[in-house]
């Protein structure tokens, strides 16, 4: 989907919605952490290159933390 913008630099709807209904489809629980990498790997897909992915595991707790470059340049002028 990367690539998809329309006349003003804005998304066009119906590639934003095919990948919707595909993140959407995902069932990212829990108790499939396969499908929950398989849903951040969509994300990234869309967002493209320039984000970085921390995971975090302790014990069955699980996070993922994700930052682009739009975070990175907020910490830097601050």
């Amino acid at each position: 989907m990367t690539g998809d913008t329309g006349q003003d630099g804005g998304m066009e709807l119906e590639p934003f919605l095919r990948t919707a209904a595909d993140l959407i489809a995902v069932p990212s629980t829990a108790d499939r952490p396969a499908e929950l990498h398989r849903a951040l790997d969509l994300v990234l897909g869309v967002v493209g290159p320039g984000f970085t992915v921390e995971r975090f595991e302790s014990g069955a707790s699980r996070a993922r933390c994700c930052t682009g470059p739009s975070t990175a340049r907020a910490r830097r002028s601050r």
